[in-house]
């Protein structure tokens, strides 16, 4: 079967001039740097334009209608694809499929009546999986289906196990700040949606936090663009670093160290849960609006970055050692790859890298050499009245033998 998205092909080759050379601020001193400021570049489109954008909430259904005959998996090539159940989160309803690689179901949870949204879930080994709520909710269920416990805590957008049986997650919550220096500020303080890293007890309580605010205005070199006020540090994805091979390899590896998705700034950091302080930065000037950063097997780092201002999006895989791009994935026309929000992507065992589009509502599986391997999209998350399927918005896909350790048969 051919795919029908064949026209997807690598946007520009590997190793691409586009890069960005950033201060070192591990090799800063422990002073606080120079205030942060507003960034004054214009985007390509009018503001009126991206303010609506970046201020429209995520959409639940793709963009067209359904085709129905064309549901399911509908390019599977068994040969190539990389075997193990795939978790589908959507938005709305409330609902987290496992499926096997041909679209059957092999387990299924749902949220409570009352549940508004989910934004990510996560499947662990013993069966359990963790759910991003919409409204400040983080949620544990068991294989069976049944809530474990239920925490509102101000969580948004990403949780993940990190260590110890402790958790990792944003939170978010209004305060007061000073304001940051222009020439035409008011001197009275400002109000924003801090957004901050915590870690969590295996219950979900808080444990400790970190405001994403005040590492940012204690890093030099870091231009804050504040455009979009009060929720301009709106962050969308966090990963504790778990790579014991890697933290010997360079600091910024070190197992105490966060990953950061900070999608309003453009920006990936890494931070020094110890020391809350920022280690390393990159993205200002390459990345418009990214998604779901995660650290690979080899220190790379793979993302979904949106371009919400540019109008397509790509699929970055960059050496944070080097600042360099080495694999990109996109289309041609660039345009007919496009996620203005959200968007899942992670590399599988055998090299390829499975992509969610959620804003069409598909997913894609995809080699290294970028052939389409697997195209899927879930009837099992309902289709909505106007014939619009509920898009998967996160996945992930597990290992074959984890199926096998729960007693579960593991087809591929």
């Amino acid at each position: 079967m051919q795919p029908n998205w064949a026209w997807l092909i690598l946007a520009t080759p590997l190793a691409l001039a586009c890069r960005q050379e950033q201060p070192d601020p591990a090799a800063a001193s422990n002073t606080a740097g120079p205030p942060i400021v507003e960034s004054r570049a214009a985007p390509p489109m009018s503001d009126s334009d991206l303010e609506r954008l970046t201020t429209l909430g995520y959409v639940d259904s793709a963009s067209e209608p359904a085709d129905e005959s064309r549901n399911g998996a509908i390019v599977h090539d068994r040969a190539k694809t990389s075997p193990g159940p795939t978790l589908a989160t959507s938005h709305t309803p409330c609902r987290a499929v496992l499926i096997d690689l041909d679209g059957r179901t092999l387990n299924s949870w749902n949220g409570a009546a009352d549940c508004p949204n989910w934004v990510n879930g996560r499947l662990y080994r013993d069966g359990s999986l963790l759910v991003t709520e919409g409204k400040g909710g983080l949620a544990l269920f068991q294989w069976n289906g049944d809530r474990s416990w239920r925490r509102s805590i101000g969580a948004h957008h990403a949780a993940d196990r990190a260590f110890d049986n402790q958790l990792v997650a944003l939170l978010q919550e209004r305060r007061k700040v000073s304001p940051l220096p222009r020439d035409d500020a008011p001197g009275e303080p400002m109000t924003i949606v801090d957004n901050s890293i915590a870690l969590l007890d295996g219950e979900g309580l808080v444990v400790e936090s970190a405001s994403i605010y005040d590492l940012l205005r204690a890093t030099p070199g870091i231009v804050l663009d504040t455009t979009h006020l009060p929720d301009f540090l709106h962050s969308n994805s966090v990963e504790w670093m778990r790579r014991p091979a890697l933290a010997e390899k360079n600091p910024i590896y070190a197992l105490r160290n966060v990953l950061l998705s900070v999608r309003k700034q453009n920006l990936l950091l890494i931070v020094d849960w110890d020391r809350k302080k920022i280690v390393w930065f990159w993205g200002q000037g390459v990345l418009d609006n990214q998604h779901d950063a995660s650290v690979l097997d080899g220190g790379n780092i793979l993302l979904f970055d949106n371009g919400l201002r540019r109008g397509w999006s790509r699929i970055l895989e960059i050496d944070p050692l080097s600042r360099e791009i080495v694999w990109e994935y996109g289309a041609a026309p660039a345009e007919r790859f496009h996620s203005r929000g959200r968007g899942s992507v992670q590399r599988l065992p055998n090299g390829n890298t499975l992509i969610s589009v959620s804003d069409d509502g598909y997913a894609i599986e995809v080699s290294p050499t970028r052939q389409i391997v697997w195209e899927f999209r879930n009837p099992n998350l309902v289709s909505k009245p106007d014939g619009k399927h509920r898009t998967p918005i996160w996945l992930r896909r597990y290992p074959q033998h984890w199926l096998e350790q729960l007693g579960r048969p593991a087809s591929r």
